[in-house]
């Protein structure tokens, strides 16, 4: 049982929210199983004991912390505590029945492939682009369709990403399309304990997936409508120029300082040879300017843009290529950034203008 509940409880504790409901704050024991949840992820493992009860998991973090050798757990007499002995100590605390405690539905789940730690990795960098917002749930969470291919969408409403295909070597995929929006917490707890490739399954309305040392992780998708992102990925008609990435964060990061601490908002102006970037705060008459030079010299045409600075530095810190491609219309429409250096399945990366006065 010890080595059982050294696995379990990094997951479990992952999972965990203080609850005002408090039999959330426990773990349940119950048909060969021991269980924890938060209502919208589950995580769950055999474990070799027959008991049904449930136990507070900050007693038991505080129990395993102390590194015993041995460990038991008896259902006192009276049905609503439990009796844990560790090594030359026992600790009495209170247990619900697991009646009371929330049922894992049931669900004809079916595999739809292997996701490799890598593909959870970058799926954990995708995180950066959701929104915390719990008025807009459909964005607190990664957009995924799997159907030959895995596709994926984050977005803040002010910035996205959008990447197109994260297939590699390591995924097996059954072909059995699948789409929903999957919660940021379940993504980051994946990534962190995923040390090979997760068996995934999909229901109706959840996922399922299997981890090294028979780990399920359950998760209920969000029930919202993702935001129809790819009428906003047309790259017809545009314009575009070549910037090395890191001079132009740090420009961003240089100007936005001066900005308007509440609008953020810095004005770009693209133009034959750079790209000038200026910052005006009439607030405390502040005034910034930089250039950022262009890799080749811009053959469409010169566009101002208004930004914000705040969201512009987020959307840059995460991209990997060392130049970017900055594709752009006009000023009340969304600037694409992609790799220069690949074409159709690299990340697409997009962040919504400010409307400038004159615009």
């Amino acid at each position: 049982m010890l080595s059982t509940l050294r696995t379990f409880l990094p997951l479990a504790r992952k999972v965990h929210e203080r609850s005002k409901l408090d039999v959330l704050n426990h773990c349940c024991i119950e048909n060969g199983y021991i269980r924890m949840t938060d209502l919208e992820t589950t995580v769950r493992t055999p474990i070799p004991d027959d008991g049904s009860y449930t136990i507070p998991i900050q007693v038991l973090y505080q129990i395993l912390k102390t590194k015993p050798e041995t460990l038991s757990i008896e259902a006192l007499p009276h049905p609503e505590q439990i009796r844990i002995r560790y090594d030359d100590n026992q600790v009495t605390c209170p247990s619900f029945d697991p009646e009371e405690y929330p049922a894992l539905d049931v669900v004809d789940y079916q595999w739809i492939g292997n996701w490799s730690p890598a593909i959870l990795q970058t799926l954990k960098e995708q995180c950066q682009y959701t929104s915390s917002d719990e008025l807009k749930p459909a964005l607190n969470g990664i957009w995924f369709r799997q159907n030959g291919t895995l596709e994926t969408c984050a977005t803040d409403g002010h910035m996205l990403q959008y990447q197109p295909s994260l297939i590699s070597e390591d995924i097996q995929d059954a072909e059995i399309e699948s789409t929903g929006i999957l919660p940021t917490k379940t993504v980051k707890i994946l990534a962190r304990f995923a040390k090979a490739p997760v068996e995934v399954y999909a229901g109706e309305s959840s996922l399922k997936f299997v981890l090294a040392d028979d780990i399920e992780v359950f998760v209920t998708l969000i029930n919202e409508r993702f935001p129809d992102f790819k009428s906003l990925l047309d790259f017809g008609d545009r314009s575009s120029v070549t910037v090395q990435r890191e001079a132009l964060l740090s420009a961003v990061q240089s100007a936005k300082p001066f900005a308007n601490k509440t609008t953020h908002q810095g004005v770009v102006e693209i133009a034959e040879t750079a790209v000038q970037l200026s910052v005006e705060d009439p607030e405390t008459n502040l005034a910034f300017e930089t250039e950022i030079p262009l890799e080749e010299t811009n053959s469409g045409q010169s566009q101002r843009i208004g930004l914000n600075l705040h969201y512009f530095e987020k959307l840059l810190k995460p991209m990997g290529p060392a130049t970017i491609r900055w594709h752009y219309r006009s000023g009340i429409s969304a600037s694409l950034f992609t790799d220069p250096n690949q074409n159709g399945e690299s990340p697409i990366g997009l962040l919504m203008p400010i409307r400038l006065e004159e615009e």
